[in-house]
């Protein structure tokens, strides 16, 4: 398998390499689904980097040395291994095939996110909590995939290499890179009820203008509880919003909504149809509850992220 990617070439079968957000975007793509253009950096090229910089041998030694029962123990290896990874250049003909994949992009602001191959989904559920990057301009993008896969040596992350199952398993963090959209309105749409985990329920959640924002900002999204069988809504919950975040070249800017929109229901019916449909077909194809992180520019919803929801994995009703 090629070490990078494009998109549109993934299929959910190549998982292993490219890390479930990837590959599931892939699939999503073939299924005629607008998703935003990219690439994946995968497991393969992400190895072969460790193996030309001897990190590989730097990185191993210092895991062995850690005391899992110490939780400063496992910081300060981790702290090591992200000045290590940080501080080791990718080779050249590594890094020229990236700028190669980068080139073939329109956008020059990107969104830079964590893409975990290994295959315990349904226990390391760690791995959603995986960065991603927004607004990353091409010249800084080499530093914020250095940054993701430094993030599979956080101290969570590493805590799991105690547990039985995943202590031999090679955990490695793929990259996920594509063009940044400005959208007017995102959210999530879960296939199954993230809190009853009742297969029978639905859930949406949207907010006006970008998603991922800083904890600080405190922007609560609109909830909306769909029967699976009826498509009607059960229960929403509308959260007013201020203000909503907007890609402005390189930065994010603050723009106040208008009244009507600050404490208005977000979807309407027609756009809440649309969203069920979506994640529903989705949830056939990968044959197991998901959630869709998505992004509505215009009339044109986008897929941001897909990824398998293992919380209910034992407690499906």
């Amino acid at each position: 398998m090629e070490k990078i990617i494009d998109l549109k070439n993934l299929k959910k079968e190549d998982l292993k390499e490219a890390g479930y957000k990837a590959a599931y975007l892939g699939e999503l793509v073939k299924m005629g689904y607008n998703v935003p253009k990219g690439f994946v950096i995968t497991r393969d090229f992400f190895n072969e980097y460790l193996k030309q910089t001897d990190l590989d041998v730097q990185i191993n030694a210092q895991i062995d040395k850690i005391n899992f029962a110490d939780l400063n123990s496992l910081r300060k290896t981790s702290e090591v291994i992200y000045d290590l990874i940080q501080r080791t250049d990718i080779p050249p003909t590594l890094e020229k095939n990236i700028k190669k994949h980068y080139n073939d992009l329109e956008e020059k602001y990107l969104a830079v996110r964590s893409s975990a191959t290994d295959e315990y989904e349904n226990v390391a559920s760690w791995a959603r909590e995986l960065p991603s990057y927004l607004l990353v301009h091409h010249n800084d993008l080499i530093e914020y995939i250095k940054k993701c896969w430094a993030a599979i040596y956080h101290p969570q992350c590493l805590s799991f290499r105690c547990n039985r199952i995943l202590k031999d398993c090679d955990i490695v963090n793929a990259v996920l890179i594509q063009e940044m959209i400005n959208p007017k309105l995102t959210g999530s749409i879960f296939s199954i009820h993230p809190v009853t985990c009742d297969r029978n329920q639905m859930a949406i959640e949207a907010l006006h203008g970008l998603a991922e924002t800083d904890p600080d900002e405190q922007i609560h999204p609109d909830t909306y509880i769909i029967d699976r069988k009826t498509k009607k809504i059960i229960d929403v919950n509308v959260s007013p919003q201020e203000f909503m975040l907007k890609k402005s070249g390189g930065k994010m800017k603050h723009v106040e909504l208008r009244l009507k929109q600050k404490f208005t229901q977000k979807l309407t019916s027609a756009q809440q149809n649309r969203l069920i449909a979506i994640v529903e077909k989705a949830e056939q194809a990968f044959e197991k509850p998901i959630v869709i992180e998505w992004a509505m520019e215009g009339k044109e919803i986008s897929i941001l992220q897909v990824n398998p929801f293992s919380f209910c994995e034992h407690k499906v009703k």
